[in-house]
């Protein structure tokens, strides 16, 4: 068991050497320039950024998250694709500013699938970090 585990630190440090250093903007977003301003029911990814749209996906999270919690990884990418669908079906996007050309990017269904995994993820610490302080 031991020497597994070395061999397995061996293999992640290997991996993370020999990974490309910087990726692409248009890699790592997959995402198509819009220069419109967003609409409301658009959700919209980064910091400082508040749309009726991104409220929609928070509410959406919290009244999800102990069904999210409580389901293996091939239902909560259900759940994930469902939370996607109720918004694209009132009309929303997912979009992230696009700095250098200004107006936004509306990313690719895989990204925005695992930046909305991500906001459960957070919530699980967050919900963590509470419990914590208050029990």
């Amino acid at each position: 068991e031991l020497r597994t585990k070395i061999m397995q630190a061996f293999r992640n440090r290997r991996r993370i050497r020999d990974a490309p250093k910087h990726k692409a903007r248009s890699d790592s977003v997959g995402g198509i320039l819009i220069e419109s301003e967003p609409n409301p029911c658009d959700v919209i990814f980064g910091r400082g950024h508040r749309n009726p749209g991104s409220e929609v996906l928070h509410r959406l999270i919290a009244e999800n998250f102990e069904e999210y919690e409580s389901l293996n990884r091939g239902f909560k990418v259900r759940l994930v694709g469902t939370i996607m669908q109720n918004i694209q079906d009132q009309g929303g996007r997912f979009l992230q500013p696009a700095s250098e050309e200004g107006g936004w990017l509306e990313v690719s269904d895989n990204n925005a699938r695992e930046r909305i995994s991500q906001y459960f993820r957070n919530h699980r610490r967050l919900a963590h970090a509470h419990s914590k302080k208050v029990g």
